[in-house]
């Protein structure tokens, strides 16, 4: 493990040890990759260039117009390094508070892989717990897109509005596109809804964006595989939507990194519209046109398995395949190569979709009830996964064809963490 990857590691380690939820879900994603029989990317033979630029990230302060980072605590500041984003102060900061139950609105992607439908889910769930002790309407208001080939932000747009119209206290989104959404959350925070972007980013005053930094979260990892190979990698890019707030940081980000690796090529671009069924597909009509060597795969996250599916039945070398969001199988799969090798070297961020719900559940309700966020953004370095943590979270049974997410941990978003970016913390139980 690189020396970058190893610092910032503890630091989200420091940050896991700040609590949990109390929720039976947790963090962790990985990078999957290699094949059963020897490649490079598991050989351990290939080191990381010091002298090299590729693969190098930069330590960058974020977009901060208001001033609103380094009014936070320290511990809440290290998110925001490489935030992809304009952060500004909240239009909530000094909201008071408001009369419960509170009705609550969800809108999200289709429900198509088990991030989406475990944050669903468990949304669902603790809105009806909420509703039994009375914070909330015991029912949670839904609009959700119902197929990836035909939505648009049009589409998400009309859901979001009829939810306003329904008379919603708050809204929680995970947003096909954040720029899209920013005038008609202003639109309707002046009336007084407040919107939580569940792991994306709507640039409003009026929404409050909670996240994993995504610029590290697809990044960092494709950068230290970038080390590891010394700047010299073909490269296969399986994207999620296109057009995705997620799917563009880690696109765009990682085509600037490309400006300092003239030796990595980029042999081909794919979408698996976030699905590991849609992701094999893409991958093996690809490698039915393409027989050439590929030492690394990069991708915005949860298309690991079918990405690793593709290569096996095609019957070709599995490279190092990058993966926020991972889901269990591919977990499984890379504790596998390490147990036949122990030199296996492979790089993760993530976290789950239920804790990520969770966090953003608890941003809305304390805001509602006048917490007084100070900006528009929380954000937190994401968890780091190597093969010296991976078998902490591996799902026990599971195999490359598991559909579910990783086996729970310690949280990463804790209450604690979350009541520094508040005025007046009011957490919810």
């Amino acid at each position: 493990m690189s020396t970058m990857f190893r610092n910032r590691h503890r630091a989200a380690s420091r940050m896991i040890a700040l609590g949990a939820f109390g929720v039976a879900a947790s963090t962790a994603v990985l990078l999957a990759g290699c094949t059963p029989t020897t490649s490079s990317s598991s050989s351990g033979g290939e080191t990381s260039s010091a002298a090299s630029d590729c693969g190098v990230l930069p330590q960058n302060s974020p977009d901060d117009p208001d001033g609103v980072v380094p009014m936070l605590p320290a511990a809440a500041q290290t998110g925001f390094n490489d935030f992809p984003y304009t952060v500004e102060a909240s239009a909530w900061s000094d909201s008071a508070p408001r009369t419960e139950p509170f009705k609550i609105g969800y809108t999200s992607l289709p429900l198509i892989n088990a991030w989406g439908s475990d944050a669903y889910d468990y949304l669902e769930q603790r809105v009806a717990e909420l509703g039994a002790e009375g914070v909330t309407d015991p029912d949670l208001a839904t609009g959700l897109m119902a197929d990836p080939a035909t939505m648009t932000p049009a589409e998400q747009i009309a859901l979001y509005q009829q939810l306003v119209d329904q008379g919603v206290d708050g809204i929680i989104i995970i947003p096909l596109s954040g720029e899209a959404m920013a005038d008609v959350v202003t639109e309707a925070g002046k009336k007084g809804v407040v919107t939580v972007a569940a792991n994306g980013n709507i640039p409003s005053p009026y929404a409050i964006n909670v996240q994993m930094n995504p610029y590290l979260q697809g990044l960092q990892p494709a950068a230290e595989a970038l080390q590891h190979f010394g700047g010299k990698a073909k490269v296969l890019y399986v994207g999620g939507i296109p057009g995705e707030t997620t799917e563009q940081v880690t696109h765009d980000g990682f085509q600037a990194m490309l400006a300092s690796c003239p030796d990595v090529e980029v042999v081909g671009e794919v979408y698996g519209q976030y699905s590991s069924a849609g992701a094999k597909s893409a991958v093996l009509q690809f490698l039915a046109s393409y027989p050439g060597q590929i030492d690394m795969v990069v991708t915005p996250g949860t298309m690991g398995p079918g990405i690793i599916s593709a290569f096996l039945d095609a019957g070709r070398e599995v490279p190092m395949v990058t993966a926020t969001g991972a889901q269990a199988g591919e977990l499984s799969f890379w504790a596998d190569q390490l147990d036949q090798n122990p030199d296996y070297v492979n790089f993760g961020t993530g976290g789950t979709s239920p804790e990520v719900s969770e966090a953003s559940l608890q941003v809305l309700i304390k805001t509602l009830l006048g917490g007084q966020p100070i900006a528009n953004t929380v954000s937190t370095e994401p968890v780091y996964i190597t093969s010296e943590n991976v078998k902490d979270f591996v799902v026990p049974g599971a195999d490359l064809n598991s559909p579910d997410q990783i086996k729970p941990a310690r949280g990463f978003l804790s209450v604690d963490f979350l009541d520094q970016f508040f005025k007046s913390p009011s957490p919810i139980e």
